[in-house]
Formats: C-alpha cells, sequence, structure tokens
C-alpha cells in the first residue's frame, strides 16, 4: 500500500480508496494489457539513483552527467524515450535534457507569485500528468504531495523519475478527479493545472 495513506483524514473513505489503489494495481500490472512497455523501464530506471536534485529552476534537474558513465547515459536516455511523447517539462535527467511537448514552466511562472504557502501542506495535483508540478511544488517544502493520474504511460513516468529523484514527500495513484469525493477534508490545497478543459462536462 502506498505511504500516502498515512496522509488522509479520518473523514476520508479509506476502505473505498483502498479497493481502487488495488483494483488498479491488479490491472497495470497484467502482461495482457500491454503496461509492460511503460512499468519495464521504470523498474530499470530506478536502480540509478541521483546524487543531486534541483527543483527550484524552470527545468527540474534530477542528477548530473558526472554522476554515471557514458554508457548509463546512453542507456538512460534510451529507457526515457519509452516514456514519449512527454507533455510537460522541461526536465534535465543525468545531464539528458527534455524538452517536452507543454512548456509548463510557462504556467507555473504565471501561477508561482500567486500561491499559499505551501511549506507543511498536504496537496493533490489532479491529472499530474508525469509530476512536473508536483516537482515544483515540492520547492516549496510540503508535508505531501500526492497526484493522481489515470494514464498508465504518465503514471510510470512519474514513478520512474521519482525513482531516481528519491522524494519520499511525494505519491501517485491511478485515479482522478471523479474520485476526490472519497478523500473528504484530506488536502489543505488542491492543484488542477490542466483538467477541467478535458471534460465534456466540467
Amino acid at each position: 500500500m502506498t505511504n500516502y495513506f498515512n496522509y488522509l483524514s479520518p473523514q476520508a473513505d479509506i476502505s473505498s480508496i483502498t479497493e481502487l489503489h488495488k483494483s488498479r494495481q491488479k490491472w497495470v500490472n497484467q502482461e495482457k494489457k500491454g503496461f509492460l512497455r511503460y512499468r519495464t523501464p521504470y523498474l530499470e530506471l530506478a536502480n540509478y539513483k541521483a546524487n543531486t536534485v534541483s527543483l527550484n529552476s524552470d527545468t527540474v534537474t534530477i542528477g548530473s552527467q558526472d554522476e554515471i558513465t557514458t554508457e548509463e547515459q546512453e542507456r538512460i536516455k534510451e529507457l526515457l524515450l519509452s516514456y514519449m511523447p512527454w507533455r510537460k517539462g522541461p526536465f534535465s535527467v543525468f545531464g539528458i535534457n527534455i524538452d517536452a511537448e507543454w512548456r509548463s514552466e510557462k504556467k507555473w511562472q504565471r501561477l508561482e507569485s500567486h500561491l499559499p504557502d505551501l511549506e507543511g501542506k498536504v496537496i493533490a495535483d489532479i491529472g499530474c500528468n508525469n509530476g512536473y508540478y508536483m516537482f515544483r511544488m515540492a520547492a516549496h517544502k510540503p508535508a505531501f504531495v500526492l497526484g493522481l493520474e489515470p494514464s498508465v504511460q504518465h503514471y510510470y513516468c512519474f514513478k520512474a523519475l521519482n525513482s531516481m529523484a528519491g522524494l519520499n514527500n511525494m505519491e501517485i495513484d491511478l485515479l482522478g478527479a471523479e474520485h476526490l469525493g472519497h478523500f473528504k477534508n484530506c488536502f489543505d490545497v488542491l492543484f488542477l493545472m490542466g483538467v477541467i478543459y478535458h471534460r465534456p462536462s466540467p
């Protein structure tokens, strides 16, 4: 069970959240579903642990080139390509610059000066994608950030990134905005950075 359960309030529907979590973990790890193409790179990338992580600049930086060999960098790049198309970013992973399709730092720049104090807060990022904004939130020292993301591609992309970054105050689950009702009084701050306009009935 993921460690975010420790941050749920007594008012949360723990049993429903637990069942949702278990059911999604069951099907997402089934080989016949074809999800191994995302899970397998994550498991290998988890073997590379970054010594340095920088979250305060536009590019989320996980590790540096001098922490690994040239051969390891080539392998990491090959594995990261498994998560194309990269939506949110930019990221730099062990010296590999990932120029994502969406310039997410521009949206964050517009938002950051209007943020409430995030230090010590429990936060949810709804539709978190690969977690770019979660990493940017982590620079503000929240108690915990939970990403809800129903896409298996994005789910394992975040898992891969954070397995290398090693941040223990963030987690992701294969849930969506429709499951927020189960999380009563769990979060101090909610982010919805690109969900509502994807819905036919916001």
